[in-house]
């Protein structure tokens, strides 16, 4: 699916862009999972929406920290945003034991979050044992992306994406 960016998009508030785009455009709002993969460790889905343009076609008009101008969305009609957050679905891809406690951290980290912040979107600053995880998980992230899974997974890529 295509980014098309609105210009007054924030990061990491598709729910409010797409409601802008649609009382401003028409259309709808349409609620899924949008995929990342994280070549070699994980396969992840973060609760998402996107905006149904009049004709029926599926536009993403929210920002993108990496810039994407392409994404992979899975719609789920049986999901519909209540302004509570999602806790994103994570899926181990490769075998390292550090991935599962990633996993595990992250889903700690979401738990945490909410006692300690709710449903806060935006700029927050993290209560201690909040801050106190998210730096565990920085790094543990790093270990991550150093890993030979991931080097592998990278290596694997880059030939495929060269030979095209």
């Amino acid at each position: 699916m295509t980014v098309a960016t609105r210009q007054d998009a924030g990061f990491r508030d598709c729910f409010y862009d797409t409601e802008h785009q649609v009382k401003e455009h028409g259309g709808g709002i349409v609620y899924g999972w949008l995929i990342w993969e994280w070549p070699g460790i994980l396969i992840e889905g973060e609760f998402h929406a996107v905006w149904q343009q009049p004709d029926g076609t599926l536009l993403d008009v929210s920002r993108k920290e990496d810039r994407e101008k392409q994404i992979l969305f899975l719609p789920d009609p049986a999901t519909v945003f209540t302004g509570e957050r999602v806790q994103n679905i994570r899926v181990p891809i490769g075998k390292n034991p550090r991935i599962r406690e990633f996993i595990s951290d992250n889903e700690r980290w979401f738990q945490l979050f909410k006692a300690h912040h709710g449903n806060a979107v935006g700029e927050v600053v993290l209560a201690p044992p909040v801050a106190e995880l998210r730096q565990k998980l920085h790094y543990l992230g790093q270990e991550l992306l150093q890993s030979r899974e991931s080097r592998r997974a990278s290596a694997q890529f880059s030939r495929k994406q060269a030979s095209r």
